[in-house]
């Protein structure tokens, strides 16, 4: 029974009261470990000796002088540290805080069985259940939430049902430790290990199997895909040193687009919208902003016109007044497209009549009066035509448009033609052409087309002329020659006149006499050998003063028309390379 004093008890010695508060010589239990020390209290006090609320110092690598007690029951796992009194300021809290962040976790629980496991005490043994979020020790020793990102990948905690003891990986060791306490709870202090050096254990080991280490080893049951990954945050706190909440401060890397702002109430997120182009498709809309294309333009597709006609982009009104310097196309795509100041390839133009009725290939006319007036129709050379032939179609778009070239080079062609040879406007199929010129009397000689190929050629922009006898006397164009000498000179009959790298043509009108007002000559690199440093040289007086022109690109063609009122060739058209 207790011993009643009626007053307090001074010792003289330098010595607390509770004996058992020091190890012998009057110093803290201590150890090389936590463990080392908490082992000596419970070997050198007996149990019928303790008692709740007894008090002991301990000193341990890392910390001297901590005083310990056994707050819930006298046994080795009651025995925690004393850190606080029942009572403090309200200052030194965190207290009334909800949604200090969200964290990244798995829904499935892995439960680890440790039976016999090779450390003393065994007191080790029992079952750890995995924690919902990552958690892993770092370098100094601190608990933390999260990916330690600097050494490898995301692992979870492993604690026991009492909540006394746990598993954590630790980046300084890579490998896991044992903790003699639940560092769930203990998120941003130091651990409180137990030294192990066997294997470091792994999360992936402990699926279904067995890891040995000598004769024993860690069970595992569940599976860390069993579940789903919920991922909707990180903590809006960096981590957390006893009371102190340290918050990170919301950055924006892209502000032109996110913006963070704050006031008394909030931090706010809000988007820009000046300058983005928000919920665009290929279509590319913006009502009342500027859209306009830059950088890198991925997919196959910008622009799809769904339309039953579609008619692609159309411009509501005329913007050529305020046009700057390739607003539309750039100097390259011009050149490209061989659409040079001298002139194109080409005269074309897309006709849109409801029911047309023309294919590829075929010859178109515009009306007179004793055909059905006022539309395009196809002509024929037997006299009974007396409206106008205007040129070729050169491509088919729909029932109700075409495209028709009336004079200068055209490619995709759908007759099959015969290189080299003069095609007129036949005079027994209207809208068709025929190699063979026509000769009745009162029928039209009007030659179309010179064919390059089967599918390709010149669309000649001659008028026409009535057969007054029974022979022409030739037709316009009587010669597609390419001559092999290096200097020719140009004759009567002369027209298309196919040469290589290095010739000489000479269109002088004093040569032979043959150059006649209105004589047009085409001079092409049929060899395709033409460069700046061997060029086709065309030799004539040219309006603008010169006395020379050249063909400098391989396939290249110059065409040329005479004026015999100024004594000067004009050069009508010229192409890079034929397309």
């Amino acid at each position: 029974m207790a011993i009643i004093l009626n007053d307090n008890i001074k010792i003289n010695a330098g010595k607390p009261s509770e004996s058992k508060y020091l190890s012998t010589g009057n110093t803290a239990y201590s150890g090389t470990t936590l463990v080392d020390a908490k082992s000596g209290v419970t070997t050198a006090i007996p149990i019928s000796e303790r008692h709740l609320g007894l008090t002991v110092l301990l000193s341990y690598t890392g910390e001297t002088n901590v005083e310990y007690w056994f707050k819930t029951g006298v046994a080795y796992d009651n025995l925690e540290e004393k850190k606080f009194a029942s009572e403090q300021l309200v200052g030194d809290f965190v207290t009334g805080a909800t949604n200090l962040g969200y964290f990244s976790g798995q829904t499935g629980i892995q439960r680890l069985d440790l039976n016999g496991f090779p450390i003393t005490p065994t007191v080790f043994d029992g079952y750890y259940y995995s924690e919902y979020n990552w958690y892993y020790a770092d370098a100094d020793g601190i608990i933390r939430i999260g990916s330690p990102t600097h050494n490898g990948p995301l692992r979870r905690a492993y604690v026991n049902s009492l909540r006394t003891k746990s598993w954590i990986y630790d980046v300084g060791t890579s490998g896991w430790i044992l903790s003699w306490s639940d560092v769930v709870a203990d998120v941003g202090n130091s651990t409180n290990p137990y030294s192990y050096s066997g294997t470091p254990y792994q999360e992936i080991t402990w699926l279904t199997g067995y890891q040995t280490n000598g004769d024993t080893g860690i069970m595992g049951a569940g599976s860390l895909i069993t579940g789903s990954t919920v991922t909707i945050g990180n903590p809006v706190y960096s981590y957390k040193a006893d009371q102190d909440l340290n918050f990170r401060t919301p950055i924006s890397d892209t502000p032109e687009i996110l913006k963070i702002t704050n006031d008394d109430n909030y931090v706010r997120f809000s988007g820009s919208t000046g300058t983005q182009l928000l919920t665009a498709s290929n279509g590319l809309t913006k009502v009342g902003t500027d859209v306009k294309l830059g950088g890198t333009i991925t997919g196959d597709t910008i622009i799809t016109d769904s339309r039953v006609v579609p008619s692609g982009i159309t411009y509501v009104t005329d913007y050529s007044s305020s046009f700057v310097s390739e607003s539309l196309v750039t100097k390259r795509y011009v050149d490209t497209k061989s659409l040079t100041a001298g002139g194109g390839e080409r005269i074309f133009k897309m006709i849109c009549q409801t029911g047309h009725g023309f294919v590829n290939s075929e010859v178109v006319g515009w009306s007179g009066a004793t055909v059905i007036s006022g539309c395009y129709n196809k002509p024929i050379a037997n006299g009974l035509y007396d409206g106008e032939v205007l040129g070729i179609v050169s491509k088919y778009y729909n029932a109700d448009c075409f495209e028709l070239t009336q004079a200068g080079y055209v490619t995709g062609l759908t007759a099959s033609y015969i290189p080299n040879s003069t095609y007129f406007l036949s005079d027994t199929i209207a809208g068709s052409l025929t190699p063979t010129e026509p000769t009745t009397p009162n029928y039209l000689s009007k030659s179309m087309l010179i064919a390059t190929s089967n599918c390709t050629g010149w669309v000649l922009p001659y008028a026409g002329y009535v057969i007054t006898s029974g022979v022409t006397g030739g037709a316009l164009v009587k010669s597609v020659c390419n001559p092999t000498i290096p200097t020719y000179n140009i004759t009567e009959i002369d027209y298309y006149i196919g040469v290589s790298g290095g010739s000489v043509v000479n269109l002088q009108p004093n040569i032979n006499g043959v150059a006649k007002n209105g004589t047009v000559i085409i001079v092409s690199d049929i060899c395709g050998n033409a460069t700046p440093s061997c060029y086709v040289q065309i030799a004539g007086s040219f309006f603008g003063g010169s006395f020379l022109s050249c063909i400098d690109t391989a396939f290249g063609s110059l065409s040329a028309i005479y004026n015999s009122e100024n004594a000067k060739w004009d050069v009508i058209g010229f192409s890079v390379t034929p397309h």
